[in-house]
């Protein structure tokens, strides 16, 4: 009789485990947005691209972290010739390693999720200083960006399928990305907004 009642107990605990929403989500997504500041306040616009992956752990019913890694280029839109240190269009590429903390509005197939935390990103793709008025300027050929900044993002999203969901991805750059050499002046803080496309299963 007892180990009827053990095997019966098992049974239960496991019917009970599996009956239990999945903690552990993979998440790839993609998106395309703006640059919605670019440099010193000025406004510059552009274009920004990410590819990612995230693998959430949810530890209750309406909370979830999420850490991860993407892939994010930036390419500046508009030139800004009264800039006199070798300014023109600037292109960029970012490792991001973003953690984010979630909150999901509910567990069922269609639901909001609202996401905020921090980023570390590291410059793999850096452009470079040409100055056309004087071919021999010490800034031409060196680098444009430092290689280590820290943002946050803030992300909405809505899951509209069992494995699909779109958001809006914010990324407000913290620290400043020019890298000066001694030559020149200003800062580069590259903010934007990207529309994202996720699958997650």
């Amino acid at each position: 009789m007892r180990k009827i009642n053990i095997i019966i107990l098992f049974l239960i605990t496991v019917l009970s485990a599996s009956a239990q929403e999945k903690r552990w989500e993979n998440n790839f997504y993609l998106g395309q947005g703006l640059i919605l500041d670019y440099k010193n306040g000025d406004g510059e616009g552009g274009m920004s691209f990410v590819a990612g992956y995230g693998l959430s752990y949810r530890f209750s019913p309406h909370w979830s972290v999420m850490p991860g890694v993407a892939l994010r280029a930036v390419a500046e839109g508009a030139p800004a010739e009264h800039f006199d240190d070798g300014h023109d269009y600037d292109t960029f590429a970012f490792l991001d390693i973003p953690l984010l903390v979630r909150y999901h509005t509910g567990v069922s197939k269609r639901y909001f999720t609202f996401g905020f935390g921090p980023v570390f990103s590291f410059c793999t793709g850096n452009d470079t200083y040409y100055v056309d008025a004087d071919p021999r300027s010490p800034l031409n050929n060196l680098k444009k960006c430092k290689t280590f900044s820290l943002g946050l993002q803030p992300t909405i999203s809505y899951q509209f399928a069992r494995h699909f969901s779109v958001g809006l991805d914010g990324y407000i750059c913290l620290t400043n990305l020019k890298q000066h050499h001694g030559l020149t002046s200003g800062g580069i803080y590259i903010h934007s907004l990207t529309c994202r496309m996720a699958f997650n299963f």
